[in-house]
Parts: structure tokens; sequence; C-alpha cells
């Protein structure tokens, strides 16, 4: 079967997908076969530019930008999860079947697709094509992105809203211009509360939460400049040394402390959520944790005296 075939195929018939291998033919019992002349496209609630999370496969969990729809699902863009390092593959032919077996049932860690990994003796380098394009593999590769085809039972029917924190800033690295001009959700670990003091990023401009929404925030400008609607991945926290914080996500969620340096959008905090000793008054064994993981601290039981 020629290729203008096998596109015009997977273009106009429901319920084609064509892997690299090409069609898959099978044959089908008679009483499929008549519903099938009367088959229907399932119903596209997936849009362009638009984040969804992926329900099947190595990718379950993840969340990806749509960059194209097609009548069989979509093409998503999503931060690889490569099984193995190029060095990996070649020293893992000395392993046991047993012991591959266990390593792939493991998945990987995502990481942004660099074809500086693949220079060195014996590796299948990638192919280079434009745009900051590779394939490898079979795979082709956007800017550190992997671009997937997923069928629509593979996406879930509502965008997402979060992401975890990691991706998010794989993303933001990959600078991937499709990434860059979309609505980003914000990672999940962050928090944002009414009467919090943040700073707009891409204004610099700073001001007062007002109200917040699913993916967005009012804020009110400071210096009676009015309110604006800001996405929430687009704000940061404002904290000084001396402040005293909780942190709310991720894995110091609980603890409580003294900030006693501020490295860009990091806070140095001296844990005093439990009986940890007498702290190093450099910070040296303090919590690193980003500004949008902790809040102001609420003493308990502080009122004020008339």
């Amino acid at each position: 079967m020629n290729r203008d075939l096998f596109l015009l195929l997977e273009e106009r018939t429901p319920g084609i997908v064509i892997p690299r291998q090409g069609i898959e033919r099978q044959s089908i019992p008679f009483p499929d076969s008549v519903k099938m002349l009367t088959m229907h496209s399932i119903v596209n609630v997936v849009t362009e530019d638009k984040w969804f999370g992926v329900l099947k496969g190595k990718y379950i969990g993840d969340v990806g930008l749509v960059v194209a729809v097609r009548s069989w699902g979509a093409e998503v863009l999503l931060v690889p999860r490569l099984n193995s390092l190029p060095m990996d593959s070649l020293t893992a032919e000395s392993s046991t079947p047993s012991l591959k077996r266990k390593r792939n049932a493991v998945v990987p860690q995502p990481a942004l697709f660099n074809p500086e990994d693949f220079d060195f003796a014996g590796a299948l380098r990638p192919k280079k094509l434009d745009n900051g394009r590779y394939t490898y593999a079979g795979h082709t590769f956007e800017r550190g992105l992997i671009r997937k085809r997923l069928d629509f039972h593979s996406i879930s029917s509502t965008p997402s809203t979060d992401m975890p924190s990691r991706l998010f800033f794989l993303f933001q690295q990959s600078e991937h211009p499709r990434v860059l001009a979309s609505a980003i959700p914000r990672p999940k670990e962050w928090v944002f509360e009414e009467h919090e003091v943040v700073v707009i990023c891409s204004s610099e401009k700073e001001g007062t939460i007002a109200a917040v929404q699913t993916t967005e925030a009012e804020v009110e400008l400071a210096n009676g400049e009015g309110s604006v609607i800001v996405p929430l991945h687009d704000l940061r926290k404002v904290f000084v040394s001396g402040d005293f914080v909780s942190v709310t996500s991720g894995p110091f969620d609980g603890k409580s402390g003294l900030v006693v340096n501020v490295d860009d959008d990091i806070a140095h905090i001296l844990d005093k959520s439990e009986d940890v000793g007498i702290p190093n008054i450099d910070g040296s064994d303090s919590l690193q944790v980003f500004f949008n993981q902790i809040r102001q601290y609420i003493f308990p039981n502080l009122f004020a005296v008339a």
C-alpha cells in the first residue's frame, strides 16, 4: 500500500492509527464488520495549544501541550522519558535477561533530550533536522521535547490546570516557541492565597493578591496602579530574611522556621518546627525551598492586647 493511501486512511477514517511499522491488518468477525460501516469519530474535546493529561502508557500522569489535532487523536509535546542513556544501552548487553526486564519495568525519569549525550564512539547518533529538531530511535524531538502521537483515549477530556513542578521547569527550560506562547499550567506544588505579596515576573511589578482562581489571580498593584489578572505561573511570592514561614508542599511540607537567606527565588529556612538542636547561623544546614511553596507563618493563639 502506498504512502498516499496511508495518509488518506489516517486522515479520513476514524479509529485508524498508523504506527511506525505500518497498518496492522486483522480479520474482523462479521457482526463487528457490519457495525464498522456506521462507526463515527470520537467527539473531539482536544484543542491545539492547550495542555492535557496523558491517561495511558509510559507517560501516564504527565501533562503535555497539544500542537496538532487529527481525526485519530493529537500530536503532543511531552518531556521525554527515555528508557536509558546511550552509554547505559552499550553496557547493558552484559546484563542478564532478568535484570533487563526489571530495569525496563521502572518508569524513566523525565529529562530533556540532549543530542550531545550521544557524542561518543559506538553511539547511534540522532539525525539533525531543522529548527532545533532531531530524530532518534523512531521518535521526533523538538527543543528537547518529544513529539508523540496519542489517540483520544490516551488524552484527558478536560484541560490540565496544574502539573508537577519538575515538568514545569523542564518545559520552561526547553524554550520551545509553542510552550512559551501557551498558558502553561502552574506547578501543583505552588500555593497562592489572598493578601500575599507577589511579583509579576513578566512585568516585574509588585502587588498583593486580591483573589485566586484555578489558573489565574487578581493582583492589586502597588502605588495605586489598579488591579490586573495574571496567570499563576507568572507570579512569584516575596520574602526577605527575617520572615518566619511555613512550607506548604514538597518534601518539607509542614515544617516552619526563620528565613536566614534569600537566593533568587529560593528561601533558606532554619527549621524550627521541632527540636533539631542549635542551627548554624550561616544557614549551612537550612532547608532550601522555592518561594511559591511557602507562606508567612501564622502563630497560634496570637492576639492583640488593648
